[in-house]
């Protein structure tokens, strides 16, 4: 049986649109899917920006903190160095005053010693001065007294300084032939009582029964400084008893005593000044 054209076009057309409806359902779940993986990746995407933004801002958050942390713990150890830095000023200072105390002793020390060592060498020179004219009295006691007795002899010389009494003015002794015993008198060191010596030298000649103690006596009286020293002399003059000889020689052991006193004290001191010296000499060396 034979059909129409028309017929023929209108199935060629059905065919067509049931093709084109097919690829529409086809194009649209198509779209479909690719729209809800598009949503699935923007929400995907909108979540990590959100995490990435809360992860961001604790970031921010954390750097701050440590930031201000930092900050405080910059300015605790600027005050503590700040402290430290007073501590170490006021240390410096310290030692600042202290080296100049101690230039200021050192100088002290240099002047003293420029200032005391003369008078120190020239105490000592007079010390063995009078050292050697303590030896000279005793070998002229030796020779007014060859046998003393216990009581009679001198006492360690002490080292002392001698200071002349005041002058005395006495007439002139008689002129007598001098005996050939008559005993050597010791030149005085105080030439204020050298006056007393043809006084003395008369007395000897005359035979004086107490030679020795009288020559000790006036030996105590020019070697001492005391005022009494020419009143002490004139007890030659007067030859005395046996008691008043036990009380000169008493008097002349307490005179030799408070010599040997004054010695002890007077050398103390030197050696004291000495042993200051000595530190100084050590620091300028």
């Amino acid at each position: 049986m034979s059909t129409s054209p028309l017929t023929n076009g209108s199935n060629h057309l059905q065919s067509l649109c049931h093709r084109l409806e097919e690829t529409n359902t086809a194009l649209l779940w198509r779209m479909m899917e690719e729209e809800e993986l598009a949503m699935k990746s923007a929400s995907q995407q909108l979540g990590q920006y959100s995490r990435t933004g809360n992860i961001s801002q604790a970031v921010l958050s954390w750097r701050e903190c440590q930031q201000q942390d930092a900050q405080k713990d910059l300015r605790k150890l600027r005050e503590q160095r700040e402290e430290c830095l007073q501590g170490l000023r006021l240390q410096i200072q310290a030692c600042n005053e202290e080296l100049h105390r101690a230039q200021e002793n050192l100088q002290r020390l240099r002047e003293y010693q420029d200032r005391q060592q003369p008078m120190f060498l020239l105490q000592i020179a007079d010390l063995q001065r009078q050292i050697l004219r303590y030896n000279q009295a005793n070998k002229v006691l030796l020779l007014i007294c060859p046998n003393p007795s216990p009581s009679s002899l001198p006492l360690p010389l002490p080292l002392v300084i001698c200071s002349p009494g005041p002058p005395l003015s006495l007439p002139p002794p008689p002129s007598l032939p001098l005996p050939l015993n008559t005993p050597p008198i010791f030149p005085p060191a105080n030439p204020n009582l050298t006056p007393l010596l043809p006084y003395l030298t008369f007395i000897f000649s005359l035979g004086h029964p107490f030679p020795h103690v009288f020559s000790c006596i006036f030996l105590l009286a020019h070697l001492s400084f005391s005022p009494f020293s020419p009143l002490l002399s004139l007890l030659c003059l007067f030859p005395p008893t046996q008691d008043q000889e036990a009380d000169i020689e008493l008097l002349a052991n307490t005179e030799m005593q408070k010599c040997l006193e004054r010695h002890q004290k007077l050398q103390f001191q030197a050696l004291q000044g000495i042993a200051d010296v000595r530190p100084s000499v050590c620091l300028s060396m």
